[in-house]
């Protein structure tokens, strides 16, 4: 059966996730988590990287994300958009202006459709 989630694994050693030409002698030994991991990271730090600098970007995470297996994994969901957040909340900081570039939201569904007490 194919997992519609994965596991939240980093490859092992320092990756560059910028440049996956070097990522050839490590690749056969990282499992598909990692492999995932990495390629995943690599697109939105290049999409970050390529947009990060124009005033009419919106990121969107995410939209309507559900859980692969809400008995047994209820947040794993939840854990990765935390995950690709952190990512981009350290490629949108910018060190000169000691701020972030962009505002990194994440709406994890779990409150917006519910009523308000």
């Amino acid at each position: 059966m194919r997992q519609k989630f994965y596991r939240i694994q980093a490859p092992p050693g320092i990756v560059d996730f910028d440049k996956p030409e070097t990522w050839a002698s490590a690749w056969p030994s990282w499992n598909n988590d990692q492999k995932l991991y990495a390629v995943q990271r690599y697109l939105v730090t290049r999409i970050i990287n390529l947009t990060k600098d124009h005033w009419n970007v919106m990121y969107e995470i995410s939209n309507e994300p559900r859980q692969a297996d809400p008995l047994n994994r209820p947040h794993q969901s939840e854990d990765w958009l935390f995950e690709v957040a952190s990512w981009m909340d350290g490629l949108l900081w910018d060190a000169n202006f000691n701020r972030r570039k962009r505002l990194v939201m994440l709406n994890s569904c779990g409150g917006a459709s519910e009523p308000a007490s």
